[in-house]
């Protein structure tokens, strides 16, 4: 907290959903040091650790829905949807529904994504960087969330390109292989900033690809499979 300053008074309690794993380290990181220091605000706190979930029989899920009906406001952190692997991992009593969809339906909620821009806080990807070398080759330029183009992908048919970074790139491209019956036909082209490029494909049984290449950043190394 800035010495001499007050904090600022949350009139309204907030429901605190804990997750699992990164997401529990990063949202006690977040709430220690960018939001405790300078708001007095009442959390109230549910446990979405999947073996607070799976002692409570989801019960957790119920008590965390009532209170953001009560409060109306509520922040939640990734946690497991448990499939047969993750119960045997955790020993579970049973692979217990996402608690995105359980918590999402018992408040009686709909699922929207939309970035939120500040105009002090640049962004990740500015509009402008690729805009203009795609325009003067006549290509439609967007910058769109991940989920968002994802289902785009699944109902489209086609006649687009989709540029992926790493994680996101790693995703999709197995789903879009599945596509085409085999994951074998994935071929990824990797390409560093400093022009090396690396072979990383395998073709399926008919000789078919599907190639994706990625942009080179200067002066780091970036892979991206597609």
């Amino acid at each position: 907290m800035i010495r001499g300053m007050d904090k600022i008074k949350v009139k309204n309690p907030v429901v605190e959903l804990d997750g699992d794993e990164m997401a529990r380290v990063i949202w006690a990181w977040i709430k220690e040091s960018l939001i405790l220091p300078y708001l007095d605000i009442d959390l109230k706190t549910f446990d979405y650790h999947i073996l607070n979930r799976d002692a409570t029989e989801n019960r957790i899920i119920t008590e965390a829905a009532e209170a953001i009906k009560k409060y109306h406001v509520g922040a939640k952190c990734a946690a497991i949807k448990p499939d047969q692997e993750r119960v045997k991992e955790f020993g579970l009593k049973k692979a217990w529904k996402s608690p995105n969809a359980d918590t999402r339906n018992r408040i009686g909620g709909t699922l929207f994504r939309q970035p939120i821009v500040f105009k002090n806080i640049p962004r990740l990807v500015p509009g402008t960087r690729f805009r203009t070398r795609f325009e003067e080759r006549g290509i439609h330029y967007e910058h769109r969330m991940v989920d968002e183009l994802a289902a785009f992908a699944i109902r489209s048919s086609g006649g687009f390109v989709w540029a992926c970074k790493n994680y996101d790139g790693d995703i999709q491209s197995d789903m879009v292989a599945a596509g085409f019956g085999s994951l074998g036909l994935g071929e990824n082209l990797h390409r560093h900033g400093r022009g090396r490029v690396h072979d990383k494909g395998s073709g399926n049984s008919d000789g078919r690809r599907l190639v994706a290449d990625d942009a080179a950043i200067p002066g780091k190394d970036q892979g991206i499979s597609g």
